[in-house]
């Protein structure tokens, strides 16, 4: 049985921005990303991968899991509309898995950020 538990940061406004970031240059690189699939009339993911991986660090800045969940975000939107060019939104969602976000016991959490981890407060529901 899996259990849901609503969880809310609370980030300090210094931590907010640097998240904030984060969120727009990762969101930058599945534009970029997807272009290049869309000119490139590919979306496989591993020959993105090959292609793209140490351009995608370099150009945004990016740390190794961010590429890839940019990559893999990128890959999944292209496969949905083939026809049209795909674009993210400057706030759009970023997936956070076990590489990008870890619980530091019931208070706080630690997530990647641009230029390294951020530790944030949290409040857990009821």
């Amino acid at each position: 049985m899996k259990t849901t538990l609503q969880v809310k940061r609370l980030p300090s406004l210094a931590q907010h921005a640097l998240l904030l970031d984060t969120m727009h240059v990762l969101n930058a690189a599945c534009t970029w990303i997807a272009a290049y699939a869309s000119a490139e009339q590919c979306a496989a993911k591993f020959l993105l991968q090959q292609a793209l991986y140490y351009e995608i660090r370099q150009r945004f800045g990016l740390s190794a899991q961010l590429a890839m969940r940019a990559l893999a975000k990128a890959v999944e939107a292209s496969k949905r509309g083939k026809a049209t060019q795909v674009a993210f939104r400057p706030e759009g969602a970023v997936v956070y898995d076990a590489r990008i976000l870890s619980l530091q016991g019931l208070a706080c959490a630690s997530l990647m950020a641009l230029h390294g981890r951020v530790i944030v407060p949290m409040q857990m529901g009821d």
